[in-house]
């Protein structure tokens, strides 16, 4: 074969591998990449469903508590507190009580509730300021309205926020309670969100990428395992103008950090509307105004979401992973494959983000071998 054939056709031979690699090859290991990352993302959605699980239960066993037990101060101060550290659920409870509605517990008294917070040395303390008249009410609560105004008993869990009191960054599972059929109050289990960052540690193989998890508004329950560019990183308080933002959690939002995050998270949240039966959207237009006239701090949009969980019938238990290409990641400034899950009962988004290198180094790697081995024989 004269030695310009077989150059053309070594350099086709090795064209066209390269080509096969970087088109076929690469779906391939997308497509591979997918179902890894599905089984990480099942994996660790287990483990946080079981931590909801086991914090719902807790309070299910408390609101049982509250509606049978006598009216009687003393005797809920000695039980409450024994209900939150026993159980599985104990070493991630922030606190926790018992939220009677206004008159109900004390008909001279509007404001009557029983509130424990874990204090720095992990005893629960007894804290009394949201009965003080000069705070606001914790009937108008986030994490009391909605729960009482939820079309059927069941465990609400509420927006990530910083309690005003115990100054723990926390989210709220809260259950309501009822005597003789009527409406008495509502019970609450504080979960701290530090406790959530170690869940996914534990769970994410910190060299092919990292996760965190968000609220239904997309607030940070946990951060990233990388520091988010343009932040310090730090739940610290700090103007923004003076320099980079300092993320808190609780309160900074994924679209206030990184914008295209916001838009995938709005994007994946608009399912909540189409799994609605057609009666189901005048009854969320209705739960969504009951929602911005009880509670005090409510956007329209999130009152929007919450009326939408009320409202969505089926299981959605089984909500596809949403798998997106996304570039200039916040975290390692390169490209990523990102995906989006729900955590079911609480609401909370999870999101894992991979490196895109990372998927495709295998082609790359094999990629070099080929043309090693097709290039070869044309130098010797």
């Amino acid at each position: 074969m004269p030695l310009a054939l077989f150059v053309l056709l070594a350099v086709g031979g090795v064209a066209a591998v390269t080509w096969v690699l970087q088109t076929a090859g690469r779906e391939i290991l997308l497509d591979q990449s997918r179902k890894q990352l599905k089984i990480h993302n099942q994996a660790l959605i287990a483990r946080l469903e079981s931590t909801v699980n086991s914090v719902s239960a807790t309070a299910y066993a408390l609101a049982a508590t509250a509606s049978t037990m006598p009216r009687d101060a003393d005797l809920l101060t000695a039980t409450v507190p024994k209900l939150l550290q026993d159980g599985n659920a104990g070493s991630i409870i922030a606190g926790g009580g018992v939220w009677p509605e206004p008159y109900a517990f004390d008909p001279a008294r509007e404001r009557c509730s029983f509130f424990w917070g874990r204090s720095a040395d992990g005893r629960l303390r007894f804290y009394d300021d949201y009965n003080d008249p000069g705070n606001p009410p914790y009937f108008r609560a986030e994490w009391y309205a909605p729960a009482v105004i939820q079309t059927s008993v069941r465990a609400y869990w509420s927006r990530a926020y910083l309690d005003p009191y115990s100054r723990e960054p926390m989210t709220t599972c809260t259950v309501p309670y009822f005597r003789d059929g009527k409406l008495a109050g509502v019970v609450t289990v504080d979960v701290k969100l530090t406790c959530m960052s170690g869940i996914i540690r534990d769970l994410i193989p910190s060299q092919w990428g990292y996760a965190f998890l968000l609220d239904r508004a997309g607030r940070f329950i946990t951060y990233p395992s990388g520091r988010i560019r343009g932040t310090t990183g730090e739940a610290e308080d700090a103007d923004p103008a003076a320099g980079p933002m300092k993320l808190k959690l609780g309160e900074t939002t994924c679209g206030q950090v990184f914008p295209p995050l916001q838009g995938l998270l709005d994007d994946y949240r608009a399912h909540e509307q189409t799994a609605l039966p057609p009666a189901g959207v005048d009854t969320v237009a209705d739960l969504q105004v009951r929602l911005l006239e009880a509670v005090e701090d409510l956007s329209p949009r999130e009152a929007g979401l919450i009326a939408a969980e009320f409202e969505t019938t089926g299981n959605r238990d089984d909500r596809a992973t949403v798998f997106r290409e996304q570039d200039h990641d916040p975290v390692n400034a390169g490209q990523t494959y990102l995906t989006m899950a729900e955590v079911p009962g609480a609401h909370w988004i999870l999101m894992t983000a991979v490196d895109r290198d990372w998927v495709l180094a295998p082609v790359m790697h094999l990629s070099h071998h080929l043309l090693v081995a097709l290039l070869a024989p044309m130098v010797l």
